[in-house]
């Protein structure tokens, strides 16, 4: 996969939930801002993508 196609995974560090989103990452998102965790809300996640495509 290429690293700005879709989906992009994510895990919540509060949680631990790994979910995925289908937007694209924004210049806001390379800055550090994340998506907020669909099962608490948290905005403490991290990107997974890394990971998964190695």
């Amino acid at each position: 996969m290429m690293p700005f196609n879709p989906p992009f995974i994510y895990k919540c560090n509060s949680c631990g939930k790994i979910f995925y989103s289908r937007k694209r990452p924004s210049v806001i998102h390379l800055f550090g801002f994340s998506p907020k965790c669909p099962k608490c809300g948290s905005k403490d996640t991290k990107s997974m993508d890394h990971i998964i495509k190695k």
